[in-house]
């Protein structure tokens, strides 16, 4: 069985580390975190190991397998950040898929991704590096979402939509069918979006409405 590294060790690395226990591909080494104070405690029973300075030292102790288990609420720089270190250091991103999300055998996955439990994600939907589809969230056929993007649980994203690189879609957002969301925008909490997004662009309401820029 191959050895695998949690960069992360926060709720997210919670919901992850469940996920792997249930599916048993990987031995869990143990669990990145950014705090060293916190190295030498256990999230679940799973031993946090070090910090994020130690990853090339794991690397080289032959751990090649790793994923970023930070979540975001809004801002996925942290999430890209993290994996493109780990991606220069030499690690090979793993996918985790829960035993009970509903994944077309014609969609298709980047490296790095994590699907959460009864979530959907239809036929030749595309899903880049790095992305997390988080619990109940919908991700319908022909979709495209980009790199380091985040879909929050509940999340309704209707046929043919593109989402851009490190885009948040909040938790019970709906998206119509064809829309165009730019990249690094934001999609709040219950929204629902009739018309394509600009990038960086804040948008929350029923229809949803740009209220700001980041």
């Amino acid at each position: 069985m191959e050895e695998l590294i949690l960069i992360g060790a926060g709720g997210h690395a919670k919901a992850i580390l469940e996920i792997l226990k249930t599916v048993d591909t990987y031995k869990i080494v143990g669990l990145i975190d950014k705090e060293n104070e916190r190295i030498g405690g256990r999230i679940l029973g799973v031993p946090i190991i070090g910090s994020d300075e130690c990853l090339c030292d794991f690397y080289n102790k032959g751990i090649k397998h790793a994923l970023i288990a930070v979540g975001s609420t809004g801002d996925n720089k942290i999430r890209k950040n993290l994996y493109n270190a780990a991606k220069s250091i030499g690690f090979n991103m793993v996918n985790v898929f829960h035993p009970k999300a509903v994944i077309s055998q014609y969609s298709k996955f980047g490296e790095g991704n994590v699907v959460m439990a009864e979530s959907v994600i239809g036929p030749d939907a595309e899903v880049g590096n790095n992305v997390i589809i988080n619990t109940a969230a919908v991700v319908e056929h022909d979709c495209r979402i980009g790199d380091h993007v985040h879909i929050a649980p509940g999340s309704k994203i209707a046929g043919g939509v593109e989402i851009g690189d490190e885009s948040f879609v909040g938790i019970g957002a709906v998206i119509i069918q064809g829309i165009k969301i730019g990249k690094n925008a934001l999609i709040g909490a219950g929204t629902v979006i009739i018309n394509d997004v600009l990038d960086n662009a804040v948008v929350t309401g029923v229809p949803g409405k740009i209220i700001g820029y980041r």
